[in-house]
């Protein structure tokens, strides 16, 4: 009652001290904190990987339009009917939109990353400037004309160039239909070409309309602020029930919720835009993916099991395979 500290080191401080007394307090007031703090931090965790998971599954949706768009063009593109392979006109229509598909996804990750701490060299955001473009055109990744109509167009921002790419290739495909270079039904194939089309616009703005409204600010602050304070109250609040092992516990509390609401700032940060560090996307590793994926169609495709005419077998090619050994 004196305030003369009476128990060991290790040991659970007496609660009739007088300094533990006036701490108690602290205690109270930091464990209505406690259930606060961990309601909250767990909520801004689950929507924040909530927005990470939608992200993703955006992400893979632009690559998966763009391959649907690859495969319906490769699979109706006019062949030579005795040969059987592309006209040279197939062929050439193939090629650019191979290009066209890879340098939409190029622009449009452009437009959606900028200058960040977790860049291993220069970011991609320059690749939507005049100085990344005329780099992609020492790169033959598209043509003069091209660049010239993206640089002059005063209609188009930087981040919204690969609008401008869409567009072509789907007027290419319509011309093409005109002209022969694609055949198979003129109403389905046509349809269903311009609905992949337009999901793929879509899903592209949900990636950028998501990120300019992931969560309000105000939110982040006050989980921020919530955390912190939490934290600091921790030694205060603890030691009364224990003691000298509240050193102990206080580092094992802020691994955790600081962890945690790193890990959340983390989840809002898919592209690390916000310089996070971890839970990012790797932008190279799309890009080589969908570049591999414009040619893997057409290239699959230079030579069919059957006749392009008739549909059926090659006569010869049937007797080399069932002709029996010997």
């Amino acid at each position: 009652m004196d305030g003369s500290h009476t128990w060991t080191l290790l040991e659970v401080p007496d609660p009739n001290d007088r300094w533990v007394a006036r701490m108690k307090g602290f205690t109270t007031m930091w464990g209505y904190l406690l259930t606060m703090a961990t309601f909250t931090n767990s909520f801004f965790l689950s929507q924040a990987y909530g927005y990470w998971l939608a992200t993703k599954g955006n992400v893979r949706k632009v690559q998966g339009r763009l391959n649907d768009m690859s495969m319906l063009i490769a699979t109706h593109a006019q062949r030579d009917s005795e040969t059987g392979k592309f006209t040279p006109a197939s062929q050439e229509l193939l090629e650019k939109i191979a290009r066209w598909v890879r340098l939409y996804h190029m622009l449009f990750w452009a437009g959606q990353v900028r200058p960040a701490r977790g860049d291993n060299a220069c970011s991609y955001s320059m690749l939507r400037t005049e100085r990344g473009l005329r780099a992609l055109l020492k790169r033959q990744a598209l043509t003069p004309r091209e660049f010239n109509l993206l640089v002059e167009n005063s209609a188009l921002a930087e981040t919204a160039r690969h609008h401008a790419v869409l567009e072509w290739i789907v007027t290419r495909f319509v011309c093409a239909r005109r002209t022969g270079e694609l055949e198979g039904s003129p109403m389905a194939l046509e349809a269903r070409f311009l609905e992949e089309a337009c999901k793929l616009r879509a899903v592209c703005a949900s990636i950028t309309d998501d990120a300019s409204a992931r969560m309000p600010l105000s939110y982040v602050h006050l989980v921020q602020t919530l955390v912190d304070t939490l934290m600091v109250l921790a030694p205060f609040a603890l030691y009364p029930k224990l003691g000298v092992l509240t050193v102990l516990l206080c580092p094992i509390l802020i691994v955790f919720y600081g962890g945690f609401l790193q890990l959340s700032k983390s989840f809002l940060d898919p592209f690390g835009n916000g310089d996070s560090l971890s839970e990012n996307f790797s932008i190279s590793c799309l890009l080589c993916e969908t570049n591999a994926g414009s040619v893997r169609w057409f290239n699959a495709m230079q030579e069919l099991p059957f006749s392009a005419a008739t549909g059926a077998e090659p006569l010869a090619r049937r007797k080399k395979v069932w002709a029996p050994a010997g």
